[in-house]
């Protein structure tokens, strides 16, 4: 079950994002060539996306996927929109509100099961990850260590720092270190799709990730059978539905994005 003041701060922000979209496409049908509301319209449904995939909304997070991808040439400005696109964006909004009505009466979005597929019988050994993709790699973290999914945000450089630290990030007036995990590892760095920021014990670091894949029981396996190449990126592996999932425990995560950030030239 998904805690419920958590569920209730969603449904407040998807609604506002959602009212925002419909005004933005209301104002493209008096003036298609309003670029700032097309841009409007793609930050709240990447928003939206990450939020919903949090939530295990799946179904919520996949239609916001499935838009991004239509509405492609859009995005990059190389027409204006079309009276049918407009319509489907509102369409987008109506079932969106429609899903968060069903999930609601459901009084939890969180179905139980993974997305494999397979019952969630949670034994002992099982634990509940958020999933992600990272440096083209898919990774996880224990959801319950999970403060925030949120767009991109700009990162401040910070002069002969640890090789850890991509930078830092002001996140409504707090500061918050990156941890700069792909290139530590050697991993390409992709376009990020979203900020994950991790919380323990009042100490919170960051990961841009470029996909949320979203929360998922997981069987962590013993460190030795990490793969050589993922270490030092992951303190664990599991398998997961569609291939094995790097785990990347909290205390690791703030660690590398704290502790060795306390000196520089790493």
């Amino acid at each position: 079950m998904v805690d419920e003041d958590l569920w209730r701060e969603y449904l407040v922000e998807a609604e506002d994002l959602l009212a925002t979209v419909e005004q933005c496409a209301l104002e493209l049908e008096g003036n298609p060539s309003e670029t700032t509301a097309v841009d409007e319209i793609f930050r709240c449904v990447h928003t939206l996306k990450g939020n919903s995939a949090f939530l295990g909304l799946q179904e919520v997070s996949a239609l916001c996927h499935e838009f991004e991808s239509s509405m492609e040439e859009l995005r990059k400005k190389q027409r204006h929109p079309a009276p049918e696109e407009l319509e489907a964006i509102l369409e987008l909004v109506d079932t969106i509100r429609r899903l968060h009505a069903e999930a609601r009466r459901a009084k939890s979005p969180i179905t139980g099961t993974p997305a494999g597929g397979e019952p969630d019988d949670t034994g002992d050994a099982e634990r509940r990850y958020l999933v992600f993709s990272l440096g083209g790699l898919t990774a996880a973290v224990p959801v319950g260590a999970v403060d925030e999914v949120s767009r991109p945000l700009p990162v401040s450089r910070v002069p002969c720092a640890s090789r850890w630290l991509r930078g830092l990030v002001n996140l409504r007036g707090e500061v918050i270190p990156i941890v700069d995990f792909c290139a530590v590892a050697g991993l390409r760095e992709r376009d990020a799709g979203f900020l994950l920021v991790v919380d323990a014990a009042g100490t919170k670091a960051a990961i841009e990730v470029e996909e949320i894949h979203g929360v998922i029981a997981l069987v962590p396996q013993p460190h030795e059978d990490v793969p050589a190449g993922w270490l030092p990126l992951f303190s664990a592996v599991a398998r997961g539905p569609s291939g094995l999932v790097g785990i990347i425990e909290t205390s690791v995560l703030l660690d590398v994005g704290v502790g060795k950030n306390a000196g520089v030239g790493g």
